[in-house]
C-alpha cells in the first residue's frame, strides 16, 4: 500500500501545477489538544507543520503529504479564511484559520486514538515535541574493537509513539574476533508537561521521565533531554 501511495504522490508531484489549489497557500493557525499549531503551505508544493518540513500535492479534496518518505492522505475543506483538515493521523478534524484572522479552537473530545487533555500534573500531547529524536553513542577500545549504540523515538501528533534501539560490540584478542548485536523496540501512548514526559507502553508499563528542551551547543539543533540523556532532532527544525 505504501508503494502505491508513493506512486500516487510521485504522479501528483510531477504535475502538481495541474492539481494546484492556490487558496491553500499561506499560514494557517489553530489548536490541537489545547496547544497552538501552525501549518504553512507554499505554492511550490512545500510546507511545514510546527516547523517540521514536508512536501505535498493536491488531488481534488485530498492533501497527499510526503514527510521524509512517510506518505499520508488527508481530506481538506476550504471555506474563505477557514481550513478544516481530517483523516490520516488526525483523530478529529483540525480547524485552522488563516494567519491574521481569528483562530477557532478544534474540538477537544476524547477518543480511543487521541486521549483527552489531562490536568497540568498529568500533562497532554504537546505538539512542539512531535517529531523523531535520536541518540547516538560509541566507545572505542585501545586494544581494538568497541561499542556503538543508537536509540530513536517518534512522537506522533495523535499521542502515539514508537521507540527502537540497536547496539553492537566487538573485541579483538590474540588475532581472534568476537562481536555481538542486539535490538529492542516499544510503542504506546505519550503525554508531557513542562518538565516530564510519560510513556504508556502497549506492554502495560507506564514510565515518567524528566524532560528538558535544549539546543546543541555547537550547531543549535533542538534536543530533548530525557533523564539527562539528550536526543537530537532527526529532521531539520528551528532551535527552541
Amino acid at each position: 500500500m505504501n508503494r502505491i501511495l508513493l506512486l500516487v504522490f510521485a504522479v501528483a508531484w510531477a504535475a502538481h501545477g495541474a492539481f494546484a489549489a492556490p487558496g491553500l497557500a499561506g499560514t494557517w493557525r489553530g489548536q490541537m489538544e489545547g496547544e497552538a499549531v501552525e501549518l504553512r503551505l507554499q505554492t511550490d508544493g512545500r510546507g511545514s507543520f510546527n516547523g517540521e518540513a514536508f512536501e505535498y500535492a493536491v488531488m481534488g479534496d485530498q492533501l497527499v503529504v510526503n514527510s521524509a518518505g512517510e506518505i499520508a492522505v488527508y481530506r481538506f475543506q476550504l471555506k474563505g479564511e477557514s481550513l478544516t483538515v481530517s483523516g490520516a493521523t488526525l483523530a478529529a478534524p483540525l480547524q485552522l484559520s488563516r494567519a491574521g484572522t481569528s483562530a477557532k479552537p478544534a474540538p477537544r473530545a476524547a477518543s480511543p486514538a487521541q486521549p483527552a487533555q489531562h490536568g497540568a500534573g498529568q500533562g497532554g500531547v504537546r505538539q512542539e515535541l512531535v517529531g523523531k529524536w535520536c541518540y547516538f553513542g560509541s566507545v572505542s577500545s585501545l586494544s581494538g574493537g568497541g561499542r556503538a549504540s543508537s536509540e530513536c523515538f517518534v512522537l506522533h501528533p495523535n499521542g502515539g509513539y514508537e521507540y527502537s534501539a540497536e547496539s553492537s560490540a566487538s573485541a579483538y584478542s590474540s588475532g581472534a574476533y568476537a562481536g555481538t548485536a542486539s535490538q529492542s523496540s516499544d510503542r504506546g501512548r505519550w503525554s508531557a508537561t513542562d518538565s516530564t514526559i510519560t510513556a504508556r507502553s502497549d506492554s502495560g508499563t507506564t514510565t515518567t521521565y524528566k524532560l528538558s528542551k535544549v539546543n546543541h551547543p555547537k550547531n543549535r539543533d533542538p534536543m530533548l533531554c530525557i533523564d539527562d540523556r539528550c536526543f537530537v532532532t532527526y529532521y531539520q527544525r528551528a532551535p527552541w
